[in-house]
């Protein structure tokens, strides 16, 4: 009795990531695999064909690209690996709404101010020096 080496179909873990988000693979519009190339989806089946592998998610070599990041809207998806394990991290862009529910007042007062600010009297409109 040998050790089986449990393989994962990238598609089907796609979709299961996806989906827990409310997300679809007809939501992913680009894709990007370079850190620096973007490709138009423009086809579900054609990716979905190329996301179709199996590859050992467990510890050891990393199958998967890391670069490997599949872009919507308004989230995307990256791979992560640590010490040969891989998976898919889910992000998403913050809504305005979300920020403002999190953001603090800061007071002004904080930050430090410039030397204009602190002697208005030094400021020189430039504007009325060129019309004299």
């Amino acid at each position: 009795m040998g050790n089986s080496i449990k393989k994962v179909n990238l598609l089907k873990y796609t979709k299961l990531i996806l989906a827990k988000h409310g997300k679809s693979l007809e939501d992913i519009k680009f894709l990007d695999d370079s850190g620096e190339k973007y490709t138009m989806v423009t086809s579900t089946k054609a990716l979905a064909k190329r996301l179709n592998i199996n590859y050992n998610d467990s510890y050891g070599m990393k199958e998967i690209n890391v670069d490997l990041r599949l872009i919507g809207d308004d989230f995307w998806l990256e791979r992560h690996s640590y010490n040969g394990s891989e998976w898919w991290e889910y992000k998403e862009v913050p809504s305005l709404e979300k920020i403002a529910k999190t953001c603090k007042e800061v007071p002004l007062d904080v930050f430090p101010l410039t030397e204009e600010e602190k002697h208005p009297e030094w400021h020189i409109d430039w504007d009325k020096e060129d019309e004299k």
